[in-house]
């Protein structure tokens, strides 16, 4: 359950939950714990996909096909060749 928010606070979270703000980027503007951030988009906008986690990818697809290309044509032996080579 929400602890009693005034309509502005539920609304300016609103706002930025809808341009796709994270919750942490949120929590700093509006001085309220994710907890409640993500209580307040799961009770006013459950349609809203949750953001990805985790570390963003270093290699793209088309790097790591690359490798495989380098490594299955015998160019690079090792990681570190193909390292070197991307």
């Amino acid at each position: 359950m929400l602890p009693k928010l005034s309509d502005d606070c539920i609304s300016s979270v609103l706002a930025l939950l809808d341009s796709q703000l994270s919750y942490r980027q949120i929590a700093k503007r509006t001085g309220l714990s994710i907890g409640v951030i993500s209580k307040i988009r799961t009770e006013y906008r459950p349609d809203i996909e949750n953001q990805p986690g985790g570390r963003p990818r270093v290699l793209t697809p088309a790097d790591v096909r690359h490798a495989q290309r380098l490594i299955c044509s015998g160019k690079a032996d090792t990681a570190t060749k193909v390292t070197s080579i991307l």
